[in-house]
């Protein structure tokens, strides 16, 4: 359950990172990779700290 409820709020700030930069007009592919990036480097550390990667 909890792995769940990380991977909704990982999407959420995805979702919304894009959309903030799409709006302003300074979407870039670069922002998308960081964002991407930022996702994943937190979603493994919280696995980590959990002991479930």
């Amino acid at each position: 359950m909890i792995v769940y409820a990380l991977l909704l709020g990982v999407c959420a700030y995805l979702i919304w990172g894009i959309t903030h930069h799409w709006h302003r007009g300074d979407l870039h592919p670069k922002i998308v990779l960081e964002y991407l990036g930022i996702a994943t480097l937190g979603t493994a550390i919280v696995l980590g700290v959990l002991n479930l990667l």
